[in-house]
């Protein structure tokens, strides 16, 4: 990792709002942006119920059924106890309003939601607690459910969304947005 040289002082992360709006451009799949978390009631979380909550961030399912491809593979596996202390904090911020641009599909998102499952595809985890010394079980379920390390450090198939490589050692390649002729690649972490 290479150090970079910022212009301000660096924030601390809690004092960032979740107000959204982080573009995800996916080319032919569409573009689509980072929700208001929020707890406000017409751009945020705030109409939300726990229990919509939990549903989209444990399988991905929106409140509305439409699948979030980017939820879906970002905390696959998380147990109801980490997910309802997830919720516990969202509903402890401050309510901000920010609309947030709607998801654009591209032309090959039809062709890749009917390959996607219709009900909840991600089943929920177990909960591995911190104990007084670290285990090998609780790395796991941080790494795979928590942190969703594997969903970026491990090769995947973008026509079906199965893990095609080794666990953990290096996945996709995209161009940089910045530096042209530069791909940026999740390294191999084994």
């Amino acid at each position: 990792h290479g150090t970079m040289q910022h212009d301000e002082p660096e924030k601390n992360t809690a004092d960032v709002p979740l107000t959204g709006g982080m573009e995800f451009a996916f080319g032919p799949m569409g573009t689509t942006y980072a929700a208001n978390l929020t707890p406000h009631p017409e751009n945020g979380i705030g109409r939300r119920t726990d229990a919509e909550l939990a549903r989209t961030i444990q399988s991905g399912v929106l409140a509305d059924g439409k699948l979030s491809m980017l939820m879906q593979l970002s905390v696959p596996g998380i147990s109801d106890h980490d997910t309802m202390a997830i919720i516990s904090y969202l509903r402890s911020i401050e309510p901000l309003s920010n609309q947030t641009p709607p998801t654009k599909s591209g032309f090959l998102m039809p062709v890749i939601s009917m390959m996607l499952p219709a009900d909840d595809p991600t089943p929920v985890g177990t909960h591995v607690a911190a104990g007084p010394e670290p285990t090998l079980e609780r790395g796991k379920y941080l790494s795979e459910s928590v942190m969703a390390c594997k969903g970026c450090h491990t090769n995947m198939d973008l026509m079906t969304f199965t893990f095609v490589g080794p666990d953990f050692a290096g996945g996709i390649c995209e161009p940089s947005p910045v530096d042209e002729g530069m791909n940026l690649c999740a390294p191999n972490l084994t």
